[in-house]
């Protein structure tokens, strides 16, 4: 993850980058950066350039530069380019360029519902996107929908704009916000049960994955438990993405971090004080408070996030732990009523008896092993 600059032209509600800064990255550094993790990606099949900001389309040169660099050498493994973008920017020759090479470079758009809720979480900034060069030109691509604390009275609202408009997207919740603030979760209960009526009332839609969480995955295991099966030591300590294992993120001065979260213009001081941190070893990612919960394998943390909130990367969001509980349970009961009807869903139509008995599984070890405290 090559970080082109540290300057955004948004400022965004929930944007975790809290020292922003004009420096840029030289092409030489992204140069030597790419080269170097080339050479030492023998335990991987697949590379991902990953093009990070601030606003990476603010050196839109640069971008163009580097890719085409890349493009015109051989390397030993397939890689693909890839830029997350607010799509302000993605205008005229970045539109001409991207169309060109859309087989070898994407760009992922972050789009937060409607064009009230965009505006709202981004800057005003719904206006100035062409949604459609996203659609046409990366069809299969998702958006990504981030709920604030501001938008999730929305929620439906959002979600349905996404659908009708033909967009596909995934959602999630923003981190840094206080979730466990006064009559939160009742909203998102209030806000969930119209989510699962219109779904339940669209069988032609597919539900995102914030309603379609992977409760199978939940049943495997507890197949596995029944069985007398001994979990992977990476099964009984779960991670919730590939830091420090799978990714590296380079600053603008070539710098490398295990996480665009842990960069300078995030942690700022603390920065280097976690460059040296082993996050492979994952029993030091193990929250004690989790031990024993059925959600720990599906519920998403962010161990850059927690150590500014909390002051260690183990120390998880309580808040978006509760969040995630209710979305569990209304994903479970979702899903048991999609199953109920599962010729007329796409998603469950087929099932191999294996994996029916899997998500059955999964939801009840959800709908027994879960609670919720609704005066939250």
């Amino acid at each position: 993850m090559l970080t082109l600059t540290e300057e955004c032209n948004l400022a965004c509600r929930y944007c975790y980058e809290s020292n922003k800064s004009t420096r840029k990255m030289p092409l030489l550094v992204a140069q030597d950066a790419i080269m170097k993790h080339f050479r030492e990606s023998e335990s991987f099949d697949e590379i991902e350039i990953s093009f990070h900001g601030g606003e990476p389309l603010m050196e839109f040169g640069t971008l163009q530069a580097i890719c085409e660099w890349v493009w015109a050498r051989q390397w030993e493994k397939p890689y693909i380019c890839y830029a997350t973008t607010n799509g302000t920017l993605a205008h005229k020759a970045v539109q001409d360029w991207a169309a060109q090479n859309r087989a070898k470079f994407y760009l992922g758009l972050s789009l937060d519902g409607t064009p009230w809720m965009h505006n709202l979480n981004r800057s005003n900034s719904y206006e100035r996107i062409d949604i459609g060069f996203f659609q046409r030109t990366w069809p299969d691509q998702l958006a990504k929908m981030t709920i604030s604390d501001a938008t999730l009275p929305h929620l439906v609202e959002g979600v349905r704009h996404l659908h009708e408009s033909g967009i596909l997207f995934h959602c999630n919740f923003a981190h840094g916000i206080d979730w466990l603030k006064g009559g939160t979760v009742t909203t998102l209960t209030g806000q969930i049960e119209k989510l699962m009526d219109y779904y339940l009332a669209h069988p032609e839609v597919t539900p995102c994955d914030f309603m379609m969480m992977k409760l199978n995955a939940i049943g495997a295991r507890c197949r596995r438990a029944e069985a007398g099966d001994e979990l992977s030591s990476e099964e009984a300590l779960p991670k919730w993405c590939g830091i420090g294992t799978d990714m590296v993120a380079v600053d603008v001065d070539g710098r490398e971090y295990s996480c665009q979260s842990l960069l300078p213009n995030t942690m700022g001081r603390l920065a280097d004080q976690y460059r040296c941190f082993n996050f492979a070893d994952r029993s030091s990612l193990q929250d004690k408070r989790c031990k024993g919960c059925v959600l720990l394998p599906l519920c998403p943390t962010c161990y850059g996030s927690n150590i500014k909130a909390n002051g260690h990367p183990s120390l998880r969001d309580m808040g978006i732990c509760t969040m995630s509980k209710v979305r569990a349970l209304a994903s479970s009961s979702l899903q048991a009523q999609m199953l109920v009807r599962r010729k007329e869903f796409p998603a469950f139509r087929e099932l191999e008896p294996r994996a029916l008995l899997d998500t059955i599984r999964g939801i009840e070890a959800v709908q027994s092993g879960v609670r919720v405290n609704l005066a939250s």
